[in-house]
């Protein structure tokens, strides 16, 4: 994890490499940061994003699913279909959930 200083302008960006949930090496660039701390703050966020681990927890994912849906929908549908998240959360891994009820 590296941040570098743009001299032109005195911001802050990262450039790193990943891999995405096909196995396949990705390069990432993000400018336009203040300060070297949020660059690197906003690199660990996205590659905690990107992990493909299916030991998460189910709270990890319901989180991270939150973040991608909620944004898409209208106020008054994420209110109606998911309850405004209130959603009884657990703390088992994604990997033993399972459709059966009951276990």
């Amino acid at each position: 994890m590296a941040a570098f200083k743009n001299k032109d302008n005195g911001t802050w960006y990262v450039q790193f490499r990943y891999t995405d949930w096909k196995g396949e090496r990705q390069q990432k660039l993000k400018r336009g940061f203040a300060t070297k701390r949020e660059a690197l703050e906003w690199e660990r966020e996205f590659l905690m994003e990107k992990q493909a681990d299916v030991n998460m927890t189910f709270e990890s994912f319901v989180a991270l699913y939150e973040r991608d849906i909620k944004p898409k929908l209208k106020l008054n549908t994420w209110l109606t279909a998911y309850g405004g998240g209130e959603w009884p959360l657990v703390r088992w891994p994604v990997a033993t959930v399972r459709p059966e009820w009951p276990p």
